[in-house]
Formats: C-alpha cells, structure tokens, sequence
C-alpha cells in the first residue's frame, strides 16, 4: 500500500522557466555592457600606446577579458575564485573553460597561463584543454565553453583570433 508522498523531483512550471529564460537575458545584458566598457578601455589604451596585437599585455588584457566572461556565465564564480587555490567542482569547471579559452586566445605556454590562474602548474592548464577538447558536443561543460568562446570573439579584434591549439 503507497502512501501519500510528495514526490521528490522537481517540477518546473511555466513561470519558472520564464523566470530562468528572463534571469538569462539579464545575464547576457549584464555580459554585453562589462564587455562594451572594457573594449573601451582597450580601445582607449590602444590609442595611447600602439601595441603590437599579441604583445605580454595585450595577452594579460585577453586572459582578463575570459576570466570575467567566464565569471558571469558561471555566476557566482568569482575571479579571487578562478585563480585560488580551491578545487571544489563548482570552481573546477570554470577555471578549466578559463584556461582553455586562454590557451586558444593567446597562443602562450601553460606556464604563462597557470601564472595568470595563481600560480597553477603547467600540467593543470595542459589537463585543461585536454579535457576541455575531449567534452562531447552535447555536454553541458561544453555548450558554456561554446558560449563563451563565442562571447569573447565578439569582443576580441579579429587579428587575436587564433586557429585552434590542438
């Protein structure tokens, strides 16, 4: 004989997939008008000095860019978070989407990259990638690595636009 019990998986309404679709816009607005203030800021600075495109600071300026587009996608994650010490999964997954994009992006060896990520060791940033490479396409890690890389594209000239590392 069963009992009345609640069941134990959650239902979704309608509103609250509205309310999840409406939090993701906000979300993507939030990433646009961080993205259009530190373009200007690297416009700006660009105007002052001429930079060669892949110059150390412009990497740094790329490696920052990724650190804060993955920070808001995998909201609360925060930067102090990505380049700590820390392992649990929550922080994992998006310093390893970090440290491949950056991979991608700047073309610079793992030492530089684990530098810029509080002192990783280049075999962390290797694994990153690697793991990163081998998601299959339909795996959510995946899909936000896709949707970052496509938001910092947006926001990178063309010229930092490299051919993939792997």
């Amino acid at each position: 004989m069963k009992k009345n019990t609640p069941d134990k998986r959650k239902r979704v309404t309608y509103a609250e997939m509205l309310l999840a679709l409406n939090e993701s816009n906000a979300l993507m607005e939030e990433v646009r008008e961080m993205m259009e203030d530190l373009e200007n800021k690297l416009r700006l600075r660009s105007v002052v000095v001429q930079e060669t495109p892949m110059d150390v600071t412009n990497a740094a300026e790329i490696m920052l860019i990724i650190k804060l587009v993955v920070c808001k996608i995998f909201r609360p994650v925060t930067l102090k978070q990505l380049e700590g010490k820390r392992r649990p999964q929550h922080i994992c997954d998006p310093r390893m989407v970090a440290m491949a994009l950056c991979r991608y992006f700047t073309k610079r060896p793992f030492v530089e990259i684990g530098k810029q990520f509080g002192g990783k060791d280049p075999s962390t940033v290797q694994h990153a990638c690697k793991t990163i490479d081998d998601l299959a396409k339909n795996d959510p890690l995946r899909i936000k690595y896709d949707l970052c890389l496509e938001l910092v594209k947006k926001k990178l000239p063309t010229s930092t636009e490299p051919e993939y590392y792997i």
